[in-house]
């Protein structure tokens, strides 16, 4: 039995081999690579602007906050 698996049942010759072979990055042509999506193979093309509207956001949240907070606080001062 061990030895059909051997024979029979490796592990390149499954169909899913090409989802989890180790070795595929290293098979690949460098032409091929190229035509690769950027965000699969983690470079984001557009990560300072990202980056820029997440601080800016952030910034809009906390002046917010502060906002709540000293209305709050008035109020309690008034009662």
């Amino acid at each position: 039995m061990v030895n059909y698996r051997h024979q029979h049942q490796m592990p390149s010759t499954r169909r899913e081999f090409d989802l989890n072979d180790p070795d595929c990055y290293r098979k690949l042509d460098p032409g091929d690579a190229q035509m690769m999506l950027p965000g699969l193979v983690g470079e984001e093309q557009d990560s300072e602007s990202r980056l820029k509207r997440q601080k800016e956001q952030l910034r809009e949240w906390l002046l917010c906050q502060q906002k709540e907070h000293e209305e709050e606080m008035l109020r309690q001062k008034m009662e």
